[in-house]
Parts: structure tokens; sequence; C-alpha cells
């Protein structure tokens, strides 16, 4: 159901994120169908955080280990139980948190 209903947005917003994201993903090209599902599917079921971009390198990183079910159900296990609250949203608040946080750490450990 999440599939179908993440196929069905191929055209919203979040589908042309994923579609353009697709090819900078750099994984091999057998992954692609099922990293788009993975994509896709995650939006529908959790529409509040949709897609965000870097979610494409988790879950093609995740499909290299166990199949699309399983990198779909890690993600969102990931986002939603591990990240911080809020970590990925529309304007990436948290990643832009931690990449301020490890140049301070370049900066002191490797000036």
């Amino acid at each position: 159901e999440l599939l179908a209903r993440g196929q069905a947005a191929r055209h919203a917003e979040a589908g042309r994120a994923i579609a353009g994201d697709l090819p900078r993903t750099g994984c091999d090209e057998a992954l692609l169908p099922a990293l788009e599902n993975v994509l896709l599917a995650y939006p529908a079921w959790n529409p509040k955080v949709g897609y965000c971009q870097s979610m494409n390198f988790i879950a093609a990183t995740l499909l290299m280990y166990c199949n699309e079910e399983h990198a779909f159900w890690i993600l969102s296990s990931l986002i939603e139980d591990l990240m911080p609250q809020d970590y990925y949203t529309d304007r990436l608040r948290g990643l832009r948190a931690d990449l301020r946080v490890f140049d301070c750490y370049l900066k002191q450990y490797l000036p």
C-alpha cells in the first residue's frame, strides 16, 4: 500500500526531488528502481518529514545489504527513532547544526 501511494505521488514535490537525486546517488544502476521505491514510500509513510536530501545515500547503502522492504523499515527507524527529532526538515536544520559542529572540530584538530 505504501509503495502504491508513493508511486501515485511520483509527480508531487517529493517525487520530483527524488527523481533529481536518484542519478546523483552514485549507486549501481541495478539498485535504482528499489531505491526509488523506498524513497517514494517514505513520504507516504511519514508525510510530516517527507523526503529530504541525503536520504537517498542512506537508503542506497541499506539496499546494498538488505532487500527493499527491510531497507524501508530500517530507514524509517533511523529517521524516526535514532535521529534527533526534526533532524530531517525542509531546511535541514539538524544536518546543518551537525555540519557546523564538524567544521569546528576540523578547525580545532586539523588547523
